[in-house]
């Protein structure tokens, strides 16, 4: 399947930000179809910057090529293996700050105790 996507490139071959205030960056944003660009543009006519700027609009065909597949099982599983290590790293935080602090918890009593 063929996809077209678009980009607005200044003279300066900087790609248009898109958005209320524009800037050029170099990668820009893409519009996923001719009626959004069509938008923005609408949005964007009363000011004179992508015609001071030379702008030109560049369609992209974007091709579907088929690169990997995997089970949506195994995907699954990708998923919630993060997930546990997100939580076993947010237990070990934890554990060393309650750490800290009880060691710093010693310190004042020992102070406080000599």
């Amino acid at each position: 399947m063929v996809k077209q996507v678009f980009k607005i490139r200044n003279s300066q071959g900087l790609f248009s930000s898109g958005g209320t205030y524009i800037t050029f960056t170099k990668k820009g944003k893409t519009w996923t179809s001719s009626g959004a660009l069509n938008n923005h543009l609408a949005q964007t006519r009363n000011d004179n910057l992508y015609i001071q700027e030379k702008c030109e609009v560049i369609a992209y065909e974007l091709v579907e090529t088929e690169v990997s597949v995997e089970s949506v099982q195994s995907r699954l599983k990708l998923i919630q293996d993060r997930a546990r290590l997100r939580n076993e790293e947010k237990r070990q935080l934890l554990r060393s700050i309650l750490i800290e602090h009880d060691l710093i918890e010693l310190d004042r009593l020992k102070k406080l105790y000599e």
